[in-house]
């Protein structure tokens, strides 16, 4: 298949699908004689799995490594499991450091009612005293 069929198949961009090919996520397509990329089957497969991924919040790095796992079939599915634990950890951590950022532009709001100038303004203030 041509890359606009894999482009509408996945729902992705041909930019996207050219982006992912130089990166390494995808092996290089068969060309026709005159130079038009040729897709298999497999290149549909990981290009969804790909998708999936970055679907998922998922780094270029860590699809590389999950792509090398995919390919070796026999393999044991554990550092799958692990990637998933460390993406797990990462979301707290940052759900963590949002909540907290949330509580301190909630602490900043509170301490202006909306009925002062500028000058009188306390979040302004705040910003000075760091």
């Amino acid at each position: 298949m041509r890359i606009g069929e894999l482009s509408e198949k996945l729902g992705i961009t041909v930019e996207a699908i050219r982006y992912y090919e130089k990166e390494g996520l995808l092996c290089a397509p068969d060309r026709t004689v005159s130079n038009y990329r040729v897709y298999g089957e497999h290149h549909l497969e990981d290009l969804a799995f790909v998708v999936f991924c970055r679907n998922i919040d998922i780094s270029l790095d860590e699809i590389r490594s999950l792509l090398k796992l995919k390919h070796s079939p026999s393999e044991s599915c554990e550092p799958i499991n692990d990637a998933i634990d460390n993406k797990l950890t990462e979301i707290d951590k940052r759900l963590s450091q949002l909540q907290a950022l949330k509580s301190e532009l909630q602490r900043l709001r509170s301490k202006c009612l909306g009925h002062s100038t500028i000058g009188e303004c306390e979040i302004i203030k705040a910003s000075l005293t760091i």
